[in-house]
């Protein structure tokens, strides 16, 4: 995909869309990994999800340029590993954020920790003007 789209063959890239989920977190009795540690929302799937999309997205169409996202918790509490006990879990459970990139094309990426799918999912798609 990197050829093709150093080589021009695919055209002018205009938008480049980015998926990672993973439901193995979707049920709150489940262990989770993470351990709380504040009172504020704390970075789950975007800090565990979130570094394998940039890297794809730098590396097919260069630097971003601008960003604006949302991170929303949605099983508040959860069993946390470290303490097998059900406790308040303010992470990210699913994140999604809007780019541009200097290039001109639009990104749009998702990472989840809660969506039903692949396990895990990754997708990637680059729409382009031929």
């Amino acid at each position: 995909m990197k050829e093709l789209i150093t080589e021009g063959f695919i055209g002018e890239p205009f938008h480049f869309n980015g998926f990672i989920q993973n439901p193995n977190y979707i049920d709150a009795m489940a262990p989770f990994p993470l351990t709380p540690t504040a009172d504020s929302i704390a970075p789950g799937s975007i800090q565990e999800y979130s570094p394998h999309l940039i890297d794809l997205a730098l590396w097919l169409n260069g630097d971003l340029i601008a960003v604006v996202g949302l991170m929303k918790n949605f099983i508040p509490k959860r069993t946390i590993r470290d303490y097998g006990e059900m406790m308040r879990a303010n992470f990210d459970d699913g994140c999604v954020w809007l780019a541009e990139f200097e290039n001109g094309a639009q990104a749009t990426f998702q990472t989840s920790f809660v969506a039903l799918g692949p396990r895990p999912g990754l997708e990637i798609r680059i729409m382009h003007k031929r």
